[in-house]
C-alpha cells in the first residue's frame, strides 16, 4: 500500500493529519474501507477485514448487518471484535516530518513525533527573514494606496461602496448608474459580514474551547456521571444549543455526549453523541446526526448478551411546544457485549434537518433540545429455549 497516509484518532497527532511513511503501513493496522491510519479498528472475523468506527457508521447505520465493500461478505455488528493494538503498534513506524518542504530531514517514530514538531516548528519560523510578510503586505499596501492616491488626483469617481471592496470607477455618469445595481452591492454586503461573522467566530473558538475545558457546556450532568433508570425512561437536556454547536465546528469534538444512563441495577449502560454539525461530506451543515452506543458496564457478566426477542430502544429529540416530535425505533437491536470500552454505535446520520429543526421553534425551545431515550425490556424467552447462564 502506499506510504502516504492520513492519519485519525491518534490522541498526540492532529486529527486527519497526512503522513509520509518511511516503509509501507501494514494493512491490519488501517481501515479496510478508507485506508486511513486510525487509532481504534474493528474486525470483522467473517471477512478477516478491519474497519474504523466511521466507515462502520456508514455501513451499518440502524442495521444489525451489512455487506463488506471488499469482499461482499456479511458484516454483523454482534460479531465485530475491537482492535485497540492499533496505537500501540503504529507507534514504532517512522515518518516523514511534515515541515519536510522547508527542508527538515528527520523522520521520528509517531510516539516521537509531537515533540519533534514542538521543537521543528519554531525552527522553520525562526528560519523566515523578520518582516517578510509585513514588508510584502505593506508593499502590497502601498500599492494599493497610490492607485487609490492617483485615483483621487485625477479626479476619477469612485464607487461609494468601494471602502466594502467595489472597484469601479468611471464618468460621473457611469458611476451613478453602476451605483443603482443594488443587487451585487448587496451580495457584496452578505459577503463581507459574513467574512466578519466567520471571523468573531474563530477568534470566539480558543475561549469557548477553554471554557469549555472547565464546564462542557450544555450538559444536565457530566459525561461521567452514570442516571440509572430502571424503568427504561431516560431524558436528557441539552442546553445551549448554538454555542455547543459553534463549539463543536471549531473545537476538536466530534460530538457532545450525554450523561450515561443505566437501565437497572445490573443494567445495560446507554449513551446519546449528537453530530451538531452533521456527519459525511454531504450530510455536513444539512442534518443532524445521532449515534446511540452501549458501554461497557461493572456488572455485564450478570446481564443476559445480546438483548433478547422484541427489545426496541426509541430515540426521541421531543417537540418542547406541541405533537410533532422527531422520533426513531431499534426494533429487536443487537447489542453485543463490549469487548472494549463500547460497542459500534447505531446511527441516524439524517435524524433531523437543521431547516426543519430551526425552522420549529418547539424542537430548540429556548436554546435548549430535549431528547428521550425509551428502552423497552425484552420479552422473556418460552421456556427451556436458552439455557441457563
Amino acid at each position: 500500500m502506499p506510504h502516504e497516509v492520513k492519519v485519525r484518532g491518534f490522541t498526540e497527532l492532529s486529527e486527519g493529519l497526512q503522513l509520509d511513511f518511511v516503509q509501507s503501513v501494514p494493512d491490519e493496522l488501517t481501515c479496510s474501507s478508507c485506508q486511513d491510519l486510525v487509532g481504534i479498528l474493528w474486525l470483522s472475523p467473517s471477512c478477516e477485514h478491519r474497519f474504523c468506527t466511521r466507515c462502520l457508521e456508514s455501513l451499518l447505520g440502524q442495521a444489525s448487518k451489512s455487506i463488506c465493500p471488499v469482499d461482499q461478505a456479511e458484516i454483523s455488528r454482534g460479531q465485530l471484535v475491537e482492535d485497540t493494538s492499533v496505537q500501540s503498534k503504529a507507534s514504532q513506524f517512522q515518518a516523514w516530518c511534515p515541515n519536510r518542504g522547508q527542508g527538515c530531514t528527520v523522520t521520528p517514530r509517531i510516539c516521537d513525533l509531537k515533540n519533534h514538531l514542538r521543537e521543528c516548528n519554531q525552527v522553520v519560523m525562526a528560519s523566515i527573514p523578520p518582516g517578510t510578510s509585513a514588508n510584502s503586505n505593506s508593499s502590497a499596501n502601498n500599492d494599493a494606496n497610490s492607485s487609490a492616491g492617483s485615483g483621487e488626483s485625477d479626479g476619477t469617481p469612485r464607487c461609494w461602496m468601494a471602502e466594502f471592496g467595489c472597484d469601479f470607477q468611471g464618468s460621473a455618469a457611469e458611476v451613478e448608474a453602476h451605483e443603482n445595481d443594488w443587487q451585487l452591492h448587496r451580495q457584496m454586503v452578505v459577503t463581507r459580514l459574513s467574512e466578519y461573522r466567520r471571523n468573531l467566530e474563530m477568534s470566539m473558538a480558543p475561549t469557548e474551547a477553554s471554557m469549555a475545558s472547565m464546564a462542557h457546556p450544555g450538559m444536565s450532568g457530566s459525561n461521567d456521571e452514570v442516571i440509572t433508570r430502571p424503568d427504561g425512561q431516560f431524558r436528557w437536556l441539552l442546553k445551549e444549543y448554538s454555542r455547543t454547536k459553534r463549539h463543536q465546528r471549531h473545537g476538536t469534538h466530534r460530538y457532545t455526549s450525554s450523561p450515561i444512563f443505566c437501565t437497572g441495577v445490573p443494567g445495560y449502560r446507554l449513551q446519546l453523541r449528537l453530530h451538531l454539525n452533521g456527519m459525511g461530506q454531504s450530510r455536513k451543515g444539512r442534518f443532524m446526526a445521532v449515534q446511540l452506543v452501549l458501554l461497557r458496564g461493572p456488572n455485564d457478566s450478570e446481564l443476559a448478551w445480546p438483548f433478547r426477542h422484541r427489545a426496541s430502544v426509541m430515540v426521541t429529540l421531543v417537540n418542547q411546544n406541541g405533537p410533532q416530535h422527531v422520533s426513531y425505533t431499534i426494533n429487536d437491536p443487537s447489542f453485543p457485549r463490549p469487548q472494549g470500552e463500547h460497542t459500534v454505535p447505531y446511527v441516524w446520520q439524517e435524524f433531523v434537518a437543521f431547516s426543519d429543526l430551526e425552522a420549529n421553534p418547539g424542537l430548540a425551545w429556548n436554546d435548549c433540545l430535549l431528547f428521550e431515550v425509551t428502552v423497552t425490556p425484552p420479552s422473556p424467552p418460552p421456556p427451556g429455549m436458552y439455557p441457563p447462564l
